[in-house]
Parts: structure tokens; sequence; C-alpha cells
């Protein structure tokens, strides 16, 4: 398993996210709060109007919107606005592409196995 090194521990009983906030910094950042040989939760912080390159994998993958606001697009379905507290989900090979916005930082925690690759391409682009 290949988790990446982070400023604070993970696997923990318990995480504060304000405390992960104040020792990460300013975003972008992202925190791996557990890691192991199935499944990875990362905490991903991005600023306003930065995103994520389009991409798929080959796992599905999911999200818990922690704060701010976000702009998912997934296939060619319609752009969604979450916000905190709203739960997305991934199918294997569906493209998706994340944008903040809004005018705050805005915090996921992304769940899914580890090792899943990401397969890149813009948006609107066939595979």
């Amino acid at each position: 398993m290949s988790v990446p090194k982070n400023k604070v521990p993970f696997n923990l009983p318990v995480a504060s996210i304000d405390k992960i906030k104040a020792e990460m910094g300013p975003p972008p950042w992202s925190q791996v709060l557990v890691g192991w040989e199935r499944m990875t939760g990362t905490l991903i912080c991005q600023a306003p109007g930065q995103g994520n390159n389009g991409h798929h994998h080959p796992e599905p993958e999911w999200w818990v919107i922690v704060e701010g606001e976000l702009e998912w697009r997934m296939d060619d379905r319609p752009p969604v606005r979450v916000k905190a507290g709203d739960f997305v989900y991934c199918a294997p090979h569906v493209f998706h592409k994340i944008d903040v916005v809004g005018d705050k930082p805005a915090i996921r925690l992304a769940i899914g196995q580890p090792d899943n690759p990401h397969v890149y391409r813009k948006y609107g682009e066939p595979e």
C-alpha cells in the first residue's frame, strides 16, 4: 500500500479538522486520515476557483463535503453544486471533475481504494 506522507499522524481514533487546518495552512493541501490496504480517507482542501484535473478510476470513489461549495461534473450529466453536509458517489470509470465555487475554500473527505489509478482527460473530451 502506498499512502502519502502527512504532516500529522493518521489512523487515529479521533482527528480534529480544525487542528489539521491549522497544521496544514492555506490551501491547497490534502491529509490522509485513514490509510490501510483496502481503503483510504483523505481530507482535500482547495481554495476558491481551484479544481482537479478531470479523470476517472477503475474503482468507485465517494466524498463527504465538510466545508464550502463545489461543482461536480460527472460524464455528460449537467454539473451539480454540492455543499457542506452533502455526499457524492462516483461509480467506477465515471469521468469526474471537481471545482471549488464561491468565495471560501472547500474541504471534502475522499474515500476510496488506495492506489486507485487516475486516468486523466479533459472535460468533454472523448475517451
